[in-house]
């Protein structure tokens, strides 16, 4: 772009801290096209690349800078060396350092705006960046606060009169979203389901084997929760043979097993007692030995409810497809033996999330941002029309 007007106006949606650098091979290269001379009776376009990649193409410079500035933080967000990013909110309030993460439309600016309004200090509004301590460092962005009228309004943290937080270990995450007529029920997570929610809404392209990871690969995926964490090797005689031939992180936390799989961007949280069952199960112990091995805590245990609580493993996918047939007919014969009530005799949990893609983790899209195929809903009050970019409604 030539217009140092434009040039001035994108700059001011650079993150805080920038620096120049002299160099002619950019990671990513946006170019901005607007006309240069207005006709009356015309359409006057402003369009935005990203490479080669048409991003948004509207009449209003705000809204393009709006989609320049969400596409910006997206490839920061994916392609940090040093931060994983969040798709949160975050402030500092009263001596703790809350995170929120959430999608859009659940309601994470109105309450980081709430938290401001009774003095809280500010981290970010959409993207929350944790470095491999666990610290937690303030992105500073413009609030994108809706109206009434389904638009949105930018509103700086400094009209709340809000200070800028210090980098600090995350002493609390509050997972909630808006519902209207709804009451105030917080129920506490244990830790490993936090950090399964938080694994939710980080964007995938962040755990990308990067140069000089470890041999499993996608390291950064854990790395940030070691100060909270007993951090397990991936050990290949846990597995069956299934999960030896694929890319595949576990971790403990507490009592609970948090494993990863690479190959299909999914986490699963383990409770005490499902983490044990699946070490047991190595694809070569048959459930009798896995009974057995379970006995000493549980004197009770028969071996069909062993068979229905490996069927939770096998639906998650952590069960060779051989088993799972087995499993299958296992739990029609503890059905029948024992009732539906059997299944419940073990206290098995197996949570799992698909890990989203770093595009999911975008806000949504306004007037001119590219819609459909795979690219960020819509905001509310918009619609994605024909052409495939956004536009309000009515």
């Amino acid at each position: 772009m030539s217009d140092p007007l434009v040039l001035e106006a994108v700059l001011s949606r650079v993150p805080a801290g920038w620096t120049r650098l002299e160099s002619a091979v950019v990671d990513r290269l946006y170019s901005i096209v607007t006309p240069l001379v207005r006709r009356r009776n015309m359409r006057h376009l402003c369009v935005l690349y990203g490479d080669h990649t048409r991003l948004s193409r509207t009449e209003r410079m705000e809204d393009l800078l709006d989609h320049f500035e969400s596409d910006l933080d997206l490839h920061i967000a994916a392609n940090s060396q040093d931060r994983l990013f969040i798709h949160a909110g975050a402030v500092s309030w009263k001596g703790h350092t809350i995170m929120i993460p959430g999608r859009s439309h659940t309601g994470k600016t109105t309450l980081v705006a709430e938290f401001l309004k009774s003095g809280a200090a500010y981290y970010s509004d959409d993207f929350a960046a944790v470095d491999h301590a666990g610290y937690l460092h303030p992105y500073p962005r413009d609030l994108s606060i809706r109206t009434e009228s389904d638009g949105c309004k930018r509103v700086s943290p400094e009209e709340f009169r809000a200070a800028l937080a210090q980098p600090r270990p995350i002493s609390l995450v509050l997972l909630t979203e808006y519902a209207e007529d709804a009451r105030w029920r917080p129920q506490p997570l244990s830790h490993g389901q936090g950090v399964l929610r938080l694994l939710e809404n980080t964007p995938s392209a962040v755990m990308a084997r990067r140069e000089g990871a470890n041999s499993t690969g996608s390291i950064e995926l854990f790395g940030w929760t070691e100060p909270y964490m007993s951090k397990q090797g991936f050990r290949h005689e846990l597995c069956s043979t299934r999960f030896q031939q694929r890319k595949l992180i576990a971790r403990t936390i507490g009592d609970e097993l948090l494993l990863f799989d690479e190959e299909t961007s999914t986490a699963h949280c383990l409770n005490g007692i499902a983490g044990e069952m699946w070490t047991a199960c190595d694809g070569r112990i048959s459930a009798v030995a896995v009974t057995e091995f379970l006995r000493p805590r549980w004197p009770d245990i028969e071996e069909e409810v062993v068979w229905a609580s490996l069927s939770k493993l096998a639906t998650a996918g952590l069960l060779e497809t051989t088993v799972q047939e087995n499993i299958s007919t296992g739990r029609r014969q503890l059905i029948r033996k024992l009732g539906f009530a059997a299944a419940a005799v073990l206290p098995i949990v197996v949570t799992s999330v698909l890990v989203p893609p770093a595009a999911s983790a975008a806000s949504c899209g306004k007037t001119g941002a590219i819609c459909g195929l795979g690219q960020p809903a819509c905001c509310a009050g918009y619609h994605c029309a024909l052409t495939l970019l956004c536009a309000p409604n009515g």
